[in-house]
């Protein structure tokens, strides 16, 4: 049910080689002063910075679809989010920004960047899904034998309310299409229709993420920004997917770059001034003075990368939850259905 070895291997050595490619080219992310801190739009060039971390994504979209065809889907787009970090961690803190800023409206221009992440990374995530489909089909027999992990994943996702695979199954035979899911992810037709119930997923996991975040991101160094994030939405991830167990996960994906943006727009908001923005971050312990939350001191590339990670990793573990659910079902019937054959052979 959990990855071998082999899979566990293969993630870190492409998230290792895509985060060194990001690592190479976070600098265009800089500003021309020497102020630290990896934005897009901030950036000496916004356009070389998109372009750049754009083309970045490309490679990385090409390795995790490989790494998703071999193990899971879900791991494909942990190792591209995870391998941003290599990128985020060496540009620094959101200090210099702070205190650069003009005024409260610089971070809705970070709304936007964590909206442009957003498009870059779920596009990239269908991207992946899909291509791992098609690469799974071409593989050779022997990197996909014995992959029990996968096995158990293929056929949770024929069943109502298994799988993370949103309108394919990855039970694929080596010639021939994908074949489709049938369209009905729910079993009690008195269940909300699918968008509701994604969108009710979004909202769930945007709370508890951003609620969690709220309370254990409290400065602005990286790490406490990276593990903050990545902890909160690897929790709001597994609830929200344990109440609504849906096959797409981009509803759940989308909420930490939805989060981040209403934390960033709450700020832009209520702190409209550049000296009122500074001294809200110098000065946070001061009573009946205006603050900086503590999600708004992450950048947006802590949220694409830790937030977005997280995210993937709650996912995985409540697929795990449900499995092992399903199975212990699947257990209980065949011993119900055994005890009554026998009832029926004595009479």
């Amino acid at each position: 049910m959990f990855p071998s070895f082999r899979q566990r291997l293969l993630v870190l050595v492409a998230m290792i080689a895509c985060g060194l490619m990001y690592l190479y080219s976070y600098r265009v992310m800089l500003v021309d002063d020497g102020a630290r801190g990896a934005t897009l739009l901030f950036a000496a060039s916004p356009v070389g910075a998109i372009g750049r971390m754009m083309v970045v994504t490309v490679a990385a979209i090409l390795v995790g679809s490989l790494v998703a065809a071999i193990g899971s889907p879900l791991a494909g787009v942990f190792t591209m989010a995870a391998a941003l970090t290599f990128a985020a961690v060496p540009a620094g803190t959101i200090h210099d920004f702070i205190m650069n800023a003009s005024g409260g409206g610089d971070y809705y221009l970070l709304a936007v960047e964590l909206l442009v992440w957003g498009v870059i990374l779920l596009g990239s995530t269908v991207a992946i899904f899909r291509l791992s489909f098609l690469l799974r089909c071409r593989l050779p027999n022997a990197l996909l034998a014995g992959d029990t992990w996968r096995d158990e994943l293929d056929v949770a996702s024929q069943k109502p309310d298994g799988g993370i695979f949103w309108g394919y199954t990855p039970t694929v035979k080596k010639s021939g299409p994908l074949a489709n899911v049938p369209p009905s992810e729910g079993g009690d037709s008195s269940a909300l229709p699918l968008w509701q119930q994604g969108l009710a997923a979004t909202l769930v996991t945007m709370l508890i993420g951003g609620l969690a975040s709220h309370f254990l991101l409290r400065s602005q160094e990286v790490f406490q920004c990276l593990w903050s994030l990545g902890f909160a939405f690897c929790f709001g991830a597994v609830i929200a997917h344990q109440i609504f167990p849906l096959r797409n996960p981009l509803y759940i994906l989308a909420a930490p770059f939805v989060a981040g943006m209403i934390f960033y727009i709450y700020t832009g908001a209520t702190l409209s001034g550049g000296d009122e923005l500074s001294y809200a971050f110098v000065t946070p312990n001061v009573p009946r003075t205006p603050t900086i939350v503590g999600p708004a001191m992450a950048l947006p590339i802590f949220y694409a990368s830790a937030g977005l990670a997280g995210a993937v990793i709650g996912l995985g573990w409540s697929h795990i939850l449900h499995l092992t659910h399903q199975a212990e079902e699947l257990t209980e019937r065949e011993a119900a259905e055994e005890a009554d054959g026998v009832d029926k052979v004595t009479t």
